[in-house]
């Protein structure tokens, strides 16, 4: 007997060792008296051993065997669940029995203990995960399965199919998550204002009624001023960037303009910034001077201290003044600009906001519609001293924009600029990226400027445009044309290498403005090309350093396209013919063409008779009586023989 003393299994024990053992103890416990009675009545096949590491082993093995059991269900079911959470559709159509399994379907969906459902962050923070994996069906089970935590997950699901612009699940899945349980917040129906009216002008009417119900439930459950100003400002928001003018005009108007509940700093920016959008005002006459009426009203109660000024407030009402109906907003918008912004320095005994490239991207556009495009100009030479600015490319545009009207620009201005913006975008972690739209501007600037240099194109068309990984495009080749045509008709051409080697570069690139046909989205910009096109070739081919190879029949891919350059045209003005705005935009080209070249000899005419008036006050004052004398018989050889004198007048006349 005393060979089974050791610690092996207890089933295999003696009975009577087992009863000793159990006398033995001074204090029985009532799992040992359990244990000598199975032992007494002969049930020795299950024995509860005394000590808690055996039954602690038991118990890991126990787990460890279910939790296999699991592993091997979940692999059985794992095709199953990958085929159902597939597609959001299918958790809005059935639902499979399996889903009972929350261990396995949690762990399938990225939990690792259920546990985790009871904290909402958490589970927002796993629905991230599988959302960046482009998983919306996981997301929304766990949201399911998390109830009344899910909130931040549903949030977060239902953003994240507004912003892949799936508008017909964002409803689906918000009502059978609110039947599931999961409650919604005021974020909740902020997002659902924002998808409640899209692009989609089919479900037009459809969305603008979900909006509206949406807005309406959500101010019924609203418990706060501050919760009604989110519902309200989202609505608005949603209206004025989807919908027609005119609803958010009404819906703005039915919002309270005094009170804890009224307008704020949002809802007048909001409607600026749609004044700001419109381009006429002809279908929506009440938007035409809202920007003053609600300018008025802001002053009006900020002065009651109401309301305070901010910076997005500021801006949005300068953006709306910015606007094609509108006349010379530059002098308004700069008294605006100085007067609550800092354009030096920004300091905390100022009390002023400081000038950032927003406020300069909005001062330089009324300075484009207002034609105050040498204000442009100083204003870029004063840049250095506004340490809170940082070009980007939308104030670059317009830098280059007004520079493009100034007559008689100095060219080192958007030279300076283009190597500006050339080291930016060169150095390490730069944000400044040009684009072809950037280098089309460049070279429209480059055109008005005097002293111009065609050097500098050739250096952007050979290292900027490959370097910055600038895609050639109809932009390019258009002003590439136009640039090269302007510098071969001026006084100081392009050489001849110069010139066939942009010809070439025209040649290479011929198929970007070869669509001719109806498809074609901009035939004024590829008519432009392939008239300036045309000019270059004709120079290109009457320069006297080509001859020679003209006549060896080097040349003759540049006849070949100057040939299909001028068949590319007329084809395009065959295919546009009955087209309005082209018809139109050639007649009013043919009568500016005509208007320069009229233009042009009245000047040459005014700088002759202006010479001429020169010299002869000039040689009035040192020889008077010579010039008398000798234009007197100019006058005698011409007259009849029978005059014997001239008069003097007679003789100023013929000078």
């Amino acid at each position: 007997m005393l060979l089974y003393s050791g610690r092996k299994a207890l089933l295999s024990r003696p009975v009577t060792l087992v009863v000793f053992r159990a006398y033995s103890q001074k204090e029985s416990s009532p799992r040992l008296k359990q244990n000598l009675k199975r032992a007494v009545d002969g049930d020795s096949e299950v024995f509860e051993d005394a000590k808690p590491r055996s039954r602690t082993t038991r118990e890991r093995k126990a787990r460890a065997q279910k939790a296999q059991t699991m592993m091997d269900f979940g692999f059985v079911l794992r095709p199953y669940m990958k085929e159902y959470f597939s597609n959001v559709n299918n958790l809005l159509q059935s639902t499979p029995n399996y889903l009972e399994e929350r261990e396995i379907v949690g762990a399938f969906l990225g939990l690792s203990s259920l546990k985790q459902l009871e904290n909402g962050y958490t589970v927002g923070q796993i629905v991230d995960k599988n959302l960046e994996k482009k998983r919306p069906a996981y997301a929304m089970h766990l949201c399911r399965m998390a109830k009344t935590q899910g909130t931040v997950g549903m949030n977060r699901l239902l953003q994240y199919l507004c912003d892949t612009d799936d508008f017909k699940h964002v409803f689906k899945v918000y009502n059978n998550l609110k039947k599931w349980g999961v409650p919604p917040n005021e974020r909740t129906y902020s997002i659902l204002t924002h998808a409640g009216v899209n692009a989609d002008c089919r479900t037009y009417r459809t969305n603008i009624k979900i909006l509206l119900q949406i807005y309406k439930d959500a101010m019924a459950k609203a418990t706060s001023n501050t919760s009604k100003a989110i519902y309200t400002n989202s609505t608005l928001v949603s209206l004025c960037r989807f919908s027609l003018p005119q609803n958010a005009y009404e819906f703005y108007m039915q919002i309270p303009s005094t009170g804890r509940f009224s307008r704020d700093e949002i809802t007048y920016s909001t409607m600026l910034n749609l004044v700001a959008r419109q381009k006429n005002f002809s279908d929506f006459p009440e938007l035409q001077n809202l920007n003053k009426i609600i300018w008025d009203e802001v002053n009006s109660r900020v002065a009651k201290k109401e309301l305070k000024f901010t910076p997005r407030l500021i801006d949005s009402y300068c953006n709306s003044l910015c606007n094609r109906n509108f006349t010379n907003p530059y002098f308004e918008v700069d008294d605006l600009y100085h007067k609550h912004f800092n354009f030096n320095d920004s300091t905390i005994f100022d009390k002023k906001f400081p000038f950032t490239e927003v406020q300069l991207d909005i001062l330089l556009k009324s300075c484009l519609y207002s034609r105050k495009y040498e204000q442009a100009v100083e204003i870029y030479h004063s840049l250095n001293n506004m340490p809170n600015v940082y070009l980007d490319l939308s104030c670059v545009h317009n830098f280059l924009r007004n520079f493009a009207f100034v007559p008689m620009l100095d060219f080192q201005v958007p030279r300076t600029l283009l190597d500006r913006m050339v080291k930016c975008g060169r150095s390490k972690g730069g944000k400044m990226k040009l684009t072809s739209l950037s280098i089309k501007l460049f070279w429209r600037a480059f055109q008005q400027s005097n002293s111009f240099d065609i050097n500098v194109v050739d250096e952007m068309r050979d290292k900027v445009i490959p370097d910055f990984h600038i895609p050639v495009d109809d932009h390019i080749i258009s002003e590439y044309a136009s640039l090269y045509a302007h510098a071969a008709l001026s006084n100081n051409p392009p050489s001849s290498q110069q010139l066939l080697y942009a010809c070439k570069f025209l040649h290479d690139n011929i198929s970007i403005i070869s669509n001719v046909s109806k498809t074609q989205p901009n035939p004024l910009r590829i008519d432009r090309g392939l008239s300036k096109g045309i000019i270059m070739c004709r120079c290109a081919l009457d320069d006297q350093a080509n001859y020679e190879a003209l006549k060896n029949g080097d040349l003759k891919w540049l006849v070949e396209l100057c040939e299909k350059l001028k068949g590319l045209q007329i084809q395009l003005k065959e295919t546009f013919k009955d087209n309005p705005v082209f018809k139109s935009a050639l007649e009013n080209k043919k009568s500016n063409e005509s208007m320069i070249f009229h233009e042009k000899q009245k000047e040459m005419l005014r700088r002759y008779r202006k010479v001429i008036q020169n010299h002869e006050i000039h040689i009035a004052k040192s020889s008077m009586k010579n010039l008398k004398s000798v234009l007197k018989n100019h006058a005698m050889r011409t007259v009849a023989p029978n005059s014997n004198e001239l008069k003097e007048h007679e003789v100023l006349e013929v000078s």
